[in-house]
């Protein structure tokens, strides 16, 4: 079963449809449970596949790293607005099996959306993020 881990509702943008990170009296901005907690409940489930989802999940860069290290799955992903990729150790990006970077198409309508420089900066770190993860490193 694909597990959506979500980080925090909390993000690095504020996106013109989307209104940036939900409030803390609607959704707490942190996590209210341990790993070890998340890896009991998830070790009900042999077959799993985990999925970081946030606001912006790479805020949260220790806490995915860390249930990456300590519960094992079949696939990991993320979705990400790709400002922050370049935050995640070559080790972690190895062992993601997808990165979904989140665009609303090309550079002017993303740039419109989510702010000036988001799209280049995006596609700077997926390029990044290519060379960090390839087997040669």
């Amino acid at each position: 079963m694909l597990w959506f881990v979500f980080t925090t509702p909390v993000c690095n943008l504020n996106c013109r449809y989307c209104g940036g990170t939900i409030p803390e009296e609607v959704m707490p901005h942190e996590i209210r449970y341990t790993v070890e907690e998340l890896r009991d409940f998830l070790k009900k489930d042999p077959e799993r596949d985990i999925a970081f989802y946030g606001g912006e999940p790479l805020l949260k860069t220790e806490f995915i790293e860390k249930v990456m290290e300590e519960i094992p799955a079949r696939h990991y992903f993320l979705q990400t607005n790709g400002i922050l990729l370049h935050l995640l150790r070559p080790s972690i990006l190895k062992r993601m099996d997808t990165i979904l970077i989140s665009l609303d198409g090309d550079e002017r309508l993303t740039d419109l959306h989510r702010g000036r420089g988001v799209y280049r900066s995006a596609l700077k770190n997926a390029e990044l993020i290519r060379k960090k993860a390839s087997r040669g490193i």
